[in-house]
């Protein structure tokens, strides 16, 4: 009886030290999100708390704009942008530290199409010029595949080891279970 709960207590507890790795659960805005509104922050939520030394950068057309403040509260990444934002594609990149000290990082991309700015943009812009900034204001789908793989290659990874872990758990709790057979 006791190897069986032993059994157990090993098979549902390593499993869940092994996934102690955080990932981001949510953001505003979304990961793909048409963002319409001025946006006044960008804030990433992640699945457990979050070390102070994690820290994000928003990039758009390969130039990074600068946040006014990045500040940690528990388990969120609060980036407070010191201007409205041109209308385009951005790319938030992250860098965190999880409560278990590995450093985790990611991305998310949104589109800011905000009206004002596409009216006033319309009119400083000749007609020939127009394709051309549309053509870069659009994400592509390859783009945005390219941003979205670091994110599923953490959740891949995370997953991968809980199996493989789970897995060797599996086989020297057997191992033992026979060794201990064999002694009686």
């Amino acid at each position: 009886m006791k190897k069986l709960l032993l059994f157990f207590a090993v098979f549902f507890l390593v499993p869940g030290i092994t996934s102690a790795h955080t990932g981001l659960s949510s953001s505003n805005p979304k990961d793909g999100q048409v963002v319409i509104e001025d946006l006044k922050e960008i804030t990433l939520t992640y699945e457990t708390k979050i070390e102070t030394l994690s820290t994000m950068k928003l990039i758009k057309d390969g130039t990074e704009i600068p946040f006014q403040q990045i500040k940690v509260e528990e388990n969120r990444l609060i980036g407070t942008l010191s201007e409205s934002l041109r209308n385009g594609p951005y790319v938030v990149e992250w860098k965190i530290v999880g409560a278990d000290g590995h450093p985790i990082t990611g991305n998310i991309s949104f589109t800011v199409q905000l009206q004002d700015n596409m009216e006033n943009e319309q009119e400083s812009i000749e007609e020939p010029d127009k394709s051309e900034a549309t053509e870069k204001k659009q994400p592509t789908g390859i783009e945005h595949e390219k941003s979205a793989s670091p994110k599923e290659s953490d959740t891949t990874r995370s997953t991968l080891i809980t199996v493989v872990a789970s897995i060797l758990v599996l086989i020297l709790v057997a191992g033992l279970f026979l060794i201990l057979r064999k002694k009686r």
